[in-house]
């Protein structure tokens, strides 16, 4: 079993109440609700009474023989030396009003002071990354349920516990509720409840004490406990997958419109729980196309793979990412990497012959067909100029579909002749598709018909200047 290694672990402690006081008790929905959504340590046992030697047990791992709640002075190591040794940071938050030093342990120990903060401090802004990593919480006499009743500190938990409680859950921290010691169970059974992040819901009916709690909120910084806790087995209510994933993509290129094929290999995933399964997770590939699908994972003993199938529509780079999520924590990975899709389409012009007159326009006159080997491809992927020849130049219009594409264009020329059109189709960006269709336009000076119009005329009488002889008409007007 591993403890998480977690970010932060706030531990509330209240006090004197049997675990049967407090579970199944309606004074305390609050409570009562952690423990349904969290672990539930239905066999947890205080060590001593009355407080002090319980707190010295949660704090140093010993209670240093103690048997009442007078002050003493005891000897490092404890909780907030050996984090600090190795580079890790301790809090005791002590809520303000009616406190009792014996329910602050370091005050007993060489640090004293030095490690304690009001509890005002506490965050309250949802912005608990600023905590330590480990945290006592120890509320006042009348909020820990010492003086006051089980409804009151129920409240107080709620109030000022559940949004940490909340966070927690996604922020790979901990919360731990228990109490110092019973009333008057013969065992001195309490309740402790954990609740936060790999926490695997439930009741668990294993025997744990104070020095299992002191040694798992050491291992959860990867370091061992003192005293009783140095061999006191660490509490076990976390998720298998508490492993470190990391991965990478594995594909980098394609092809335009050929498909990759379901078992294609898109990324691949370590997980340092060996004992996690593939089932454990799901996954979800961003092809990077504007589309989306699930990827199938496969593998064993650490080591997966993510596979796939898709097609690349067009040619291009593609920022290609595949979300990996466990399921049982919520831990996710997203590598990403460029695919490269090659461009795949086959522009074949046809020339055409374009006629006409010069002087007159050419409107919307066909210029020039295309076949394109992607049938997938549309007119609106396509931009089309047009060269007449006549040093003059225009865009094109392509219309069409099916792979059969049509370039239309209008222009007047000024003079008769023939002239070489090049009609040049380009496949829009990201693909790089493109032909030239070398056509030919002929145009004429016009075509000139006529007829006397004159048909009559008197001796001797003069036809006047105006009159009219003949008429004829010209094409190129």
């Amino acid at each position: 079993m591993t403890v998480p290694n977690y970010d932060h672990v706030v531990v509330v402690v209240m006090e004197n109440h049997d675990y049967s006081q407090i579970i199944g008790n309606p004074q305390a929905p609050y409570i009562n609700g952690l423990a349904a959504s969290g672990a539930l340590l239905t066999n947890y046992d205080a060590i001593s009474h009355p407080s002090e030697p319980n707190y010295f047990s949660l704090y140093a791992g010993s209670t240093f023989g103690i048997t009442d709640d007078n002050q003493y002075s005891e000897p490092d190591p404890s909780l907030a030396t050996i984090l600090q040794g190795a580079g890790k940071s301790f809090t005791g938050y002590v809520e303000g009003g009616a406190t009792d030093f014996n329910h602050n342990p370091w005050e007993s120990f060489p640090e004293g002071f030095s490690v304690e903060k009001d509890f005002s401090t506490f965050p309250s802004n949802g912005i608990f990354s600023s905590l330590p990593n480990v945290s006592f919480v120890i509320p006042n006499l009348n909020d820990d349920m010492h003086n006051g009743t089980i409804q009151q500190g129920d409240a107080w938990l709620q109030n000022n516990i559940n949004n940490y409680a909340q966070w927690a859950k996604n922020n790979n921290s901990l919360l731990v509720v228990v109490w110092d010691e019973s009333a008057s169970d013969p065992n001195n059974q309490v309740a402790a409840i954990f609740y936060g992040a790999h926490v695997v819901s439930g009741d668990y009916n294993t025997a744990y004490n104070h020095y299992n709690l002191l040694s798992t909120l050491l291992a959860a910084n990867n370091l061992t406990g003192p005293h009783n806790a140095a061999t006191a087995t660490p509490i076990d209510v976390f998720s298998p997958g508490t492993g470190a994933l990391a991965g990478v993509v594995q594909l980098s290129s394609a092809t335009e419109g050929t498909a990759l094929a379901a078992g294609t290999t898109i990324a691949s995933f370590t997980d340092t729980n060996t004992a996690d399964t593939a089932a454990g997770f799901t996954t979800s590939i961003t092809w990077g196309d504007g589309t989306t699908s699930a990827g199938t994972i496969s593998g064993a003993s650490g080591s997966f793979t993510v596979s796939g199938g898709h097609t690349y529509a067009d040619d291009g780079s593609f920022p290609l990412s595949v979300a990996i999520t466990r399921t049982v924590d919520g831990a996710t990975i997203t590598p990403m990497a460029t695919v490269a899709a090659a461009e795949a389409d086959v522009l074949t012009p046809h020339a055409a012959t374009i006629t006409g007159t010069a002087n007159q326009a050419l409107s919307n006159v066909a210029v020039a067909t295309f076949t394109d080997s992607n049938t997938t491809n549309v007119a609106a992927d396509f931009a089309a100029s047009i060269n007449w020849g006549d040093g003059s130049t225009s865009a094109g219009t392509a219309v069409g579909s099916n792979g059969s594409f049509t370039v239309t264009g209008s222009h007047t020329y000024a003079s008769a002749g023939t002239d070489p059109v090049a009609v040049t189709l380009t496949e829009d960006a990201p693909g790089t598709a493109n032909a030239t269709a070398n056509s030919t336009a002929q145009i004429s000076a016009g075509t000139l018909a006529g007829v006397v119009r004159l048909s009559s005329a008197t001796e001797g009488t003069a036809l006047a200047a105006g009159t009219t002889i003949a008429s004829f008409t010209d094409t190129n007007t």
